[in-house]
């Protein structure tokens, strides 16, 4: 008579599937039904004096199989480790929301889908490991409040770090790296005091550096930043941290200096350790690159831009920026589809005068200080060099087809007008971008606000913007304010609302208004406008007027920044990249030749690690050659 599994054991066989799945069990003791083991006597199966199953354990076998969702049955299950396994397909909600269950690891696997929202907020949820995987989707809010370990890194995962996440006092090793996360940092979210390890880098993060990590009660040992767009200045409070030890801030938009608090701490030391000779390394170097230097991987070794470049950014990888801006303008014409403008005139022409073409103007110096294309057929991302035209007064890109986010290195543009309305861009205003008087009448009375750059996400207005609420310049019913939308204005600087989903002569009201959210980054980005310190010779000889008013401006309203506070929008560039990087337009990336660098540079690691196991962080190795490559900078090896 054929052997007949009791009811608990036909669930935990349903984790075998197809001849796969059965060649799987005939190799692992119990699982072969034919044997005729109770369950608890499984390999890899735990189970209470009671004889119910609290842990099941199969890491690292080569088991393919999906996640039975009939596994969300075993009521007494506490602990499930499926990783390092061959599984696919989606995650059960009703397996993560068992009520006992307290860990829950499918780390690298090739599983997909969203991550179900079922986590119960009062569960006994203790660690969920989802690294490296498919999963894609926003993070889960809320999470378990008893939550110890999120690991979500190396996936698709979009959309921001939710603000509920502050609450997370148990919350010790937070991983959301190398996913596409946008937004800002939620301002509270160094506040949690049994955090050790935080490591957000490789995503698209915008917005400032929370001042709440600067505590000298925190626990911080890991802090990783790097690769994503934050800007202002690096906080001097991080300082403060006792058991910091590692702190990577490389390849963001901070500007000003490495604090020299932070430099007499020995941080990163793990990571320079054995590399390679160290001789001329200091504690600045170690944590940034300063302004106008790159290197391959944002620290030191730093090396110093070439003539007629320059990189007003702290810790910036293999690029340094070209001044010309005639290849400015060639780098703006290939990035929003030239070939195809409703238009443009005298653009692709070689050797033709950039004063000559369509929709520019320039001085009597040859200076371009206005630019006006709007209702031609651009595609494409606003690239960030534009902020480095010197002269730039007016920018007009309205009613075309753009696309990604808002560089925040317009500001550095001495811009009156800016007008973007009528595109497809996403995100918020950058924060520093707000801080920039001037702009469309921005900083009068000292009065800042993003909504006067552009709508934001969920919101609208006849022009996209809004205008001065106090300027004395503006008549009363040539003012407007950006209006929430019921309908689905998911872009900056909106001049509809589109009406979707009538039901019953009534609107299904949109959660995208992010309107008020970029307010507490405008305080908390506020101070740092006049602390950044020098960006740098190059660049400070056509800023220094610019970044003075804006400073000048800023301080007027200092008093009310005290205790600034941050938000979480949506939104940035990525990670400061600026696109295809193997196109001829690319003419300012550090070239190391392979030859004449130590193998050590290329295969140095970051490293963070934790109680029970170490993870480490590969180098990006550099293969930018080629014939388009402006700059040389020699390594010695």
């Amino acid at each position: 008579m054929p052997f007949l599994p009791s009811s608990v054991e036909a669930i935990v066989l349903k984790l075998v599937q197809g001849e796969e799945g059965v060649a799987w069990a005939n190799r692992r003791n119990g699982w072969n039904p034919e044997t005729n083991q109770p369950v608890c006597a499984w390999e890899g199966i735990t189970c209470d004096e009671d004889g119910s199953i609290i842990a099941l354990d199969v890491a690292g076998s080569d088991l393919r199989a999906k996640i039975p969702p009939e596994y969300g049955q075993l009521k007494s299950l506490r602990s499930l480790n499926l990783a390092e396994c061959d599984l696919y397909g989606p995650i059960p909600p009703e397996v993560v929301s068992l009520p006992n269950l307290e860990s829950f690891d499918v780390s690298a696997n090739a599983v997909d889908g969203t991550i179900p929202s079922s986590f119960a907020p009062s569960g006994s949820m203790r660690n969920i490991v989802l690294r490296d995987n498919r999963l894609k989707g926003p993070l889960p809010d809320p999470l378990p409040t008893e939550l110890a370990v999120l690991d979500v890194s190396k996936n698709h995962i979009t959309g921001t770090i939710p603000w509920s996440y502050e609450q997370l006092h148990s919350i010790a090793f937070f991983d959301v790296s190398h996913n596409e996360l946008v937004g800002s940092l939620p301002y509270h979210i160094g506040d949690l005091q049994n955090l050790q390890g935080f490591f957000v880098n490789n995503n698209r993060l915008m917005g400032t550096i929370p001042y709440s990590f600067s505590r000298d009660d925190s626990n911080l040992v890991q802090l990783f930043l790097e690769y994503n767009d934050l800007s202002g200045t690096i906080p001097a409070g991080l300082a403060d941290i006792p058991p910091l030890k590692d702190l990577f801030v490389d390849g963001n938009k901070f500007t000003g200096t490495v604090p020299r608090s932070l430099c007499k701490l020995t941080l990163n030391e793990d990571f320079f350790k054995d590399k390679f000779n160290v001789s001329g390394r200091d504690g600045c170097t170690s944590i940034s690159c300063p302004v106008n230097t790159v290197s391959e991987e944002g620290v030191y070794p730093c090396h110093q831009c070439p003539r007629q470049g320059f990189s007003p950014y702290l810790g910036h990888n293999k690029k340094c920026y070209y001044l010309d801006e005639r290849m400015i303008l060639d780098v703006f014409w290939k990035r929003t589809d030239g070939p195809n403008w409703i238009g443009g005139d005298g653009w692709n022409v070689l050797n033709a005068e950039k004063c000559m073409f369509q929709g520019i103007t320039c001085n009597n110096a040859g200076k371009v200080i206005n630019i006006a294309l709007p209702n031609m057929n651009l595609r494409g991302t606003i690239p960030e060099e534009l902020g480095y035209l010197s002269q730039l007064q007016h920018l007009n890109l309205s009613n075309n087809e753009l696309t990604g986010f808002l560089p925040s290195d317009l500001r550095f543009a001495p811009l009156e007008s800016l007008d973007l309305s009528g595109n497809r861009i996403e995100g918020f205003v950058p924060p520093m971008l707000c801080l920039t008087g001037d702009i469309n009448g921005n900083g009068e009375n000292g009065d800042f606000a993003c909504d006067v750059i552009s709508c934001s996400a969920g919101t609208w207005s006849p022009i996209g913007r809004a205008t001065h609420k106090t300027s004395r310049f503006i008549e009363e019913e040539d003012r407007y304010e950006c209006q929430p939308c019921p309908g689905s204005a998911q872009y900056l600087g909106s001049k509809f609302c589109p009406v979707v989903n009538v039901v019953v002569g009534s609107f299904t009201q949109s959660s995208a208004n992010t309107g008020g959210i970029v307010a507490g980054l405008i305080f908390a980005a506020l101070l740092l406008c006049c602390t950044s310190g020098i960006v740098g010779a190059r660049i400070s000889r056509f800023l220094s007027q610019k970044a003075g008013a804006n400073c000048k401006a800023a301080q007027s309203r200092s008093g009310a920044a005290q205790g600034s506070s941050s938000g979480s929008g949506v939104g940035s560039s990525n990670s400061g990249k600026s696109g295809d990087q193997d196109e001829a337009e690319e003419l300012w990336f550090l070239n190391i030749p392979k030859d004449g660098i130590d193998d050590d540079v290329e295969t140095k690691l970051k490293s963070k690690s934790k109680s029970k196991s170490k993870k480490k962080k590969k180098k990006k190795s550099n293969d930018e050659g080629g014939e388009e490559e402006l700059y040389f900078v020699d390594v010695p090896s």
